[in-house]
């Protein structure tokens, strides 16, 4: 202990030694938590833009869907007029966002239900997207006394 009650302090150089020595040691390490932290990163951020990709598929289907009803409602409609307006809403709308497109309609005297399937894109060339199936369902115009 020195005069004060306080450890000698070391000289200047020899701390600024001391410290260089401390930080060389972790040479590379920034790297390696690098090489472990990007793919977990990567793979979290590919799996977001996927699932949006798939949510989107999904709202094309389901408005698809709901233009297709709304179309087949009209007392002059039928299921003629949904089915065309469904194609036709996926055939604008979906793009490569909605492949392999199919739209089924099932029209009634009281209620028309249309339902459109197909394909959400994959990021991944080897792995096929996922299916999206949509169904809108209404009841049909008529006359009423």
């Amino acid at each position: 202990m020195g005069n004060d009650g306080h450890a000698p302090r070391m000289p200047v150089p020899q701390r600024c030694r001391q410290l260089g020595a401390r930080l060389r040691a972790d040479d590379g390490a920034a790297a390696v938590e690098y090489m472990i932290i990007a793919p977990v990163v990567l793979a979290l951020l590919f799996l977001a833009i996927q699932i949006a990709e798939y949510s989107y598929a999904r709202s094309i289907a389901l408005t698809a869907a709901q233009q297709g009803v709304d179309a087949g409602r009209a007392y002059t409609g039928g299921p003629g007029g949904a089915f065309e307006a469904a194609s036709d809403f996926v055939d604008q709308a979906a793009g490569s966002s909605l492949s392999d497109a199919n739209v089924r309609v099932n029209a009634g005297p009281e209620q028309v239900t249309v339902t459109v399937t197909g394909m959400s894109p994959s990021l991944v060339p080897w792995i096929p997207g996922w299916n999206v199936s949509q169904t809108a369902t209404g009841p049909v115009e008529r006359f009423t006394r």
